[in-house]
């Protein structure tokens, strides 16, 4: 076998929306994406334009980060649910190790939700769930703003805010923007092993501006010769008002000044700040650059001699992690700003920043005034704020807290980095290895050394690359497991064949039932008796083959497989449906659960032969078991083992017959997560009949 570099984890990005015209994917999540790639994690950003359709469909790559627009259509209620859908579809075929939501709101907080639900049946438990916060989204925050705007209607305003109090409760990891995100989730009693604190950053760089360029750009705006204070904002942040009294104090100190304007409202906040600057005399002194382009905003804060950062004491400001302040401080500014939240985590007093209470209007005019008098401490404030920010709030610096948050555990735990090696492609071979043994009809213990070489590599080296925790070695009882639990009455015997992690057979045991299982493993034979012995529980392990079960007859009132009949031969299959009768006492039951074959192959290599929910039946009762239906998702809503009725049982084949010749026909991806509400699962409650009484069939 040959020698092949593995890979780090895949990392799917959710975006909240576009590249363009808000500018979060290019301030945060893009920087964190591009670091990742950087330190060899292939990194997708899957994006909803709702609000740029002019990029639905584009596929497009930027420094080694592959960004996908999924198809977009303004269908009125309709795109709330097929957007989210389409980005769980897309996730899906990535076959990711981690999905990185951004926002728990809007389309990003649905497919975070999706997800969760897909995650809560069963499916996909083997992916790392990660939530990314960066503003107060809900009331007290940008949901009172909106409110008070009427951007939204109220009804989605209220889903909002249940959305981003929901959200981080259901997830593996969550990463802060700001400290007082960080106080907010664990005041809704989220683990602290489960937060990290991930502030807005840069990359190490700085911006070089051609002089003469710049000299002509202050000539256009009329900023020759005069002191120049920087307000480079969006708005929102404060009442323009302020910036109206700090202009008009400064003004009685200094007299060449102007107030530099970069940036632009939502709102119509510049008519505002225009109107009270005329009622207050200084309207010739604003000078308006509105929107500016990215790659021009580094020459129109160098135009500034200092800048200011006005912001308003409230729960949404304190939660903000100012971008802007940032590439202000980057950009080599001496910043004058309010003390209010990640303000005071970004700059140092009188060090790389002056910072001033809050709503005093004087004492900020004075700083400024005291700033634009000594050029010296401007220089120094300057040259001190673009080294703490380079220094400390670089993205290679930053990325190390998002990096806690996505890894499973340490990566020596399951990549071993000394010894390149293959583990998707070597648990490949391993099942091919096992499904031609069982193909040729090998003898037990060639079949037996395969299936420990397997259980082996995958305790070392997880699930197709993917950590133990989970699948086979889960930690705990999964949705199918507690669903055939309720169906077991109390101190009924019970045989498991194939036990994997043997939580669901020492469950049985708590629950006061005589628990045995079998496995073909010597492996998970072993581990299992270890778990058994630290649990302190009694049950009878054997090792053998599920087509030959060496236990006496009529002993058992229950048998239950999970993921095992896919694995036996097709022709094998009625010689394991017999030896399972064998041991049944009379009116005894078999418990299966197993893949649908309308799902697709849902293996590397050894499921030799997956079913629809029409063939099991008919290969139930080939071998005298009258076979029930068991429906998961009545478990799931309603906690009831429900048994559907016959005639239910029968429009169900009927449609399942029609919807594999419809997926026959079509080019549909059926493994999309809708298929798994489609197409479920196979659940089978088989009960054992007499010979005479087994015409009695579906």
């Amino acid at each position: 076998m040959g020698s092949v570099e593995v890979s780090l984890l895949k990392v799917v990005m959710v975006a909240p929306f576009a590249i363009y015209p808000k500018s979060t994917v290019s301030v945060r999540i893009l920087p964190i994406a591009k670091t990742l790639a950087k330190r060899g994690y292939e990194v997708v950003i899957v994006i909803p334009p709702y609000d740029n359709p002019s990029h639905s469909g584009r596929k497009y790559e930027v420094d080694g980060v592959e960004i996908y627009n999924v198809a977009f259509r303004d269908f009125k209620l309709i795109k709330y649910v097929l957007t989210p859908l389409r980005i769980v579809g897309k996730i899906f075929s990535l076959k990711p190790n981690i999905v990185y939501v951004f926002k728990p709101k809007g389309y990003s907080g649905l497919v975070a939700m999706f997800l969760g639900v897909i995650k809560g049946l069963g499916f996909f438990k083997y992916v790392r769930l990660v939530l990314d916060m960066d503003d107060w989204e809900g009331y007290g925050g940008f949901s009172d703003y909106f409110l008070a705007r009427s951007v939204y209607p109220k009804i989605m305003l209220d889903f909002f805010d249940f959305q981003e109090k929901c959200i981080p409760r259901h997830v593996n990891a969550i990463t802060v923007a700001s400290k007082t995100l960080e106080k907010r989730v664990l005041g809704w009693g989220v683990s602290p092993n489960r937060v990290f604190y991930v502030p807005n950053g840069i990359f190490k760089q700085t911006f070089s501006v051609d002089h003469g360029e710049l000299a002509g750009l202050r000539g256009r705006l009329g900023l020759d010769n005069v002191s120049v204070i920087l307000l480079y904002t969006r708005f929102f942040e404060y009442d323009v008002k302020k910036v109206v009294e700090v202009l008009k104090y400064v003004t009685k100190d200094l007299g060449d000044v102007k107030l530099l304007v970069v940036g632009k409202g939502d709102f119509g906040e510049e008519e505002k700040l225009k109107d009270l600057a005329s009622e207050e005399g200084v309207k010739d002194l604003l000078v308006f650059a509105g929107w500016v382009k990215p790659d021009d905003i580094p020459k129109y804060l160098a135009l500034g001699d200092v800048a200011i950062y006005p912001f308003d004491d409230t729960p949404l400001n304190r939660a903000k992690c100012p971008r802007k302040l940032v590439e202000l401080m980057v950009a080599g500014k001496s910043v004058v700003a309010e003390r209010v939240g990640q303000i005071a985590e970004y700059i140092k007093d009188d060090e790389s920043g002056i910072l001033v209470n809050h709503n005093d209007i004087k004492g900020f005019a004075s700083a400024v005034v005291k700033v634009l008098k000594d050029s010296a401490l401007k220089r120094s404030l300057g040259m001190n704020a673009q080294r703490r920010i380079l220094k400390i709030f670089n993205w290679d610096r930053l990325v190390d807290g998002v990096e806690r948050a996505i890894s499973f555990s340490k990566k020596k735990d399951y990549i071993d980095e000394k010894k390149p090696y293959n583990a998707l492609e070597v648990q490949r071979e391993l099942e091919l290895r096992i499904k031609n043994l069982l193909e040729e009809n090998a003898p037990i213990e060639e079949l037996q050394k395969a299936y420990d070489e397997f259980h082996s590599h995958l305790l070392k080296h997880g699930i197709r690359g993917r950590p133990p925790q989970g699948y086979l070695y889960k930690r705990n009882l999964s949705l199918i497991d507690q669903l055939f639990l309720e169906k077991i009455d109390r101190k009924k015997s019970v045989l498991e064949i194939g036990v994997g992690d043997g939580y669901f057979l020492i469950a049985c045991s708590r629950k006061g039932n005589l628990a045995k299982g079998l496995d073909i493993s010597e492996v998970v034979i072993r581990r299992l008796r270890a778990t058994l012995e630290k649990e302190k529980i009694t049950a009878v392990l054997k090792l053998g083959d599920a087509r030959h079960l060496n236990f006496p007859d009529h002993v058992f009132d229950h048998v239950v497989s999970k993921d095992l009949i896919e694995h036996i031969p097709g022709a094998d299959l009625q010689l394991h449906l017999r030896e399972v009768w064998r041991v049944l006492k009379p009116n005894g039951c078999y418990l299966v659960w197993t893949p649908s074959k309308l799902l697709g192959h849902t293996s590397l290599g050894s499921h030799l032969k997956e079913y629809s929910l029409s063939e099991a039946f008919s290969e139930f009762s080939k071998a005298h078991f009258k076979p029930t239906a068991v429906n998961l998702y009545v478990y799931v809503l309603l906690r009831r083992t429900s048994t559907i009725p016959r005639n239910i049982v029968l429009c169900m084949i009927k449609y399942e017959n029609i919807l594999e010749k419809l997926l026959q026909k079509s080019r549909i991806n059926i493994q999309h997560p809708l298929f798994y509400l489609i197409a479920p699962p196979i659940c089978v409650a088989a009960y054992k009949i007499d010979s005479q009484n087994s015409q009695q069939r579906l």
